[in-house]
């Protein structure tokens, strides 16, 4: 009985003033939450023509795998470069140059031969795209990879019966 008595002989000016303080405090945390820069990652196919031969094209070449890039905030991104890593090692540049990228709006990167192998064939969970924007910004997202978008090339895994 005591506490609560000591409470009731504070000014209620001074509970007024305490809410006022968090109110504006929570109050700038939904605005930064809100207005933040946000990407979103995704794997997607090219529609790749007839007679489209993977094994014959080079290791810098088109893989037929391209990287979209979503901006889901309210404000456009101007991004200046993004790169694949995994596991803390970079694999390789996915964009040069800076682009601006629109709010709701995609931007897609082609993929060369030789990261899609690299997606192919390392550990999948690990991965994800650093984008550095033209104020030295760095937004970092998981790249969540569907196995059904990754073709497995059995025959060099299971022998074939005679």
């Amino acid at each position: 009985m005591d506490f609560i008595m000591c409470l009731n002989q504070i000014p209620s000016g001074i509970y007024s003033l305490l809410g006022v303080i968090v109110g504006f405090a929570l109050n700038f945390f939904k605005d930064w939450y809100a207005n933040r820069n946000k990407l979103y990652y995704s794997l997607q196919p090219n529609g790749m023509n007839e007679g489209f031969e993977y094994w014959q094209i080079p290791d810098d070449g088109s893989s037929g795998y391209s990287l979209e890039m979503y901006n889901c905030g309210k404000n456009p991104l101007m991004i200046e470069s993004a790169e694949l890593v995994n596991d803390g090692k970079t694999i390789g540049p996915v964009l040069v140059g800076p682009v601006t990228i629109p709010p709701y709006q995609k931007y897609e990167c082609e993929l060369c031969k030789q990261d899609y192998e690299t997606l192919r064939w390392w550990n999948k969970e690990l991965f994800q795209v650093v984008a550095r924007t033209v104020d030295e910004k760095e937004i970092k997202r998981p790249l969540h990879i569907s196995i059904v978008l990754l073709p497995f090339d059995y025959d060099k895994f299971i022998p074939r019966k005679s």
